[in-house]
């Protein structure tokens, strides 16, 4: 059993369930991007868990593209929270927050070359990181309240480093950034619904009289 990937669907799962009422009762198109970035991660992390029953053809590609689909939209969610910060009159197009998306064609391009493909992934998971910590500071600076979030993006960077830098032996650095992840997602997601008005991002509970 991958209990790590295991850990890592679990904290997808929520996300997904989160997601998915924040995006029903705001309508905003960020969150169903993130949405699908969630029920990519649930995806990848199903067909590492299931890789035994499933063919070898079948379950590589599902959880390699499933990364790769998972950043993409994260990505984009990140260029719409960037969107979102300017004023009306400063936005760019709605539609450059979807040029994120062209980093499938340019994975498609560059997969069969081991190194290449691991450097592209390692910049935009650092920018995803970079741009995801601006933003905190953006927001922090704006409303405060911001707490969680950072903690978050803390552990996620964790996972970055434990991933792509630390010279861990192969069975810890698995445990080490799949349980930071896990944790990175629960507890980002968790932050910042906290600081959406009442019912969007946590629910409105009225005093009533008996």
């Amino acid at each position: 059993m991958e209990w790590p990937a295991l850990i890592l669907m679990t904290s997808g799962l929520y996300a997904l369930l989160k997601l998915s009422l924040v995006a029903v009762r705001s309508g905003r198109t960020t969150f169903r991007v993130l949405l699908a970035a969630a029920a990519f991660l649930c995806i990848s992390q199903a067909a590492v868990l299931f890789a035994a029953p499933l063919p070898e053809v079948i379950a590589a590609p599902v959880a390699e593209w499933g990364h790769v689909l998972l950043l993409a939209c994260v990505l984009s969610a990140l260029a719409l929270f960037v969107r979102e910060s300017k004023p009306a009159f400063a936005r760019f197009p709605l539609l450059y927050t979807a040029l994120p998306l062209l980093i499938v064609i340019s994975y498609f391009l560059v997969r069969d070359t081991y190194a290449l493909k691991e450097w592209m992934l390692a910049i935009y998971q650092g920018g995803a990181l970079a741009v995801a910590g601006l933003m905190y500071g953006v927001y922090q600076y704006r409303r405060g309240g911001y707490v969680r979030v950072l903690g978050g993006l803390g552990l996620m960077g964790g996972a970055y480093l434990a991933y792509w830098m630390l010279p861990l032996q192969e069975a810890v650095r698995t445990w080490s950034w799949q349980l930071l992840l896990a944790g990175g997602v629960a507890l980002l997601i968790h932050g910042y619904l906290q600081v959406l008005p009442a019912g969007i991002g946590r629910v409105k509970y009225q005093n009533r009289r008996p």
